[in-house]
C-alpha cells in the first residue's frame, strides 16, 4: 500500500506537520557560532571579490551565513575586494564599497 505524503496548506511534509508551518532560523556558518544569520557572503572568484548581503531568501551552497558578529568582522583575502550590499529602511538593496 502507498500512502500520499502529508500536506500542510499544499505544502509536502514529511512527519509532523508543525515543522512545515514554523519558520526555520538559519545559524552563523562558523563552526562554533549558535548565533541566527542575517547577512549571506558570497564569492566572485573570476572578480576576486567577497560580496556581503543580506541574508538570501534560502540556504544556497556555495553561500555563507552570518551571525551581525561575523559579518561586521570580515574581511576578504589579500588582493581581493569586498562588497557590501545594505539594505535601506524602504526594502531596496543599496550596494556599498568598503
Amino acid at each position: 500500500m502507498v500512502r500520499a505524503a502529508p500536506t500542510h496548506g499544499g505544502i509536502v511534509t514529511r512527519g509532523c506537520a508543525y515543522h512545515a508551518a514554523v519558520p526555520t532560523i538559519r545559524q552563523c556558518s562558523r563552526q562554533t557560532c549558535r548565533e541566527p544569520a542575517i547577512a549571506t557572503l558570497t564569492y566572485v572568484y573570476a572578480d576576486s571579490m567577497a560580496v556581503l548581503g543580506p541574508l538570501s531568501a534560502s540556504a544556497e551552497p556555495h553561500g555563507y551565513d552570518l551571525c551581525a558578529h561575523h559579518a561586521e568582522r570580515m574581511s576578504a583575502p589579500k588582493g581581493w575586494s569586498v562588497l557590501r550590499i545594505v539594505e535601506p529602511a524602504d526594502g531596496a538593496a543599496a550596494p556599498s564599497g568598503a
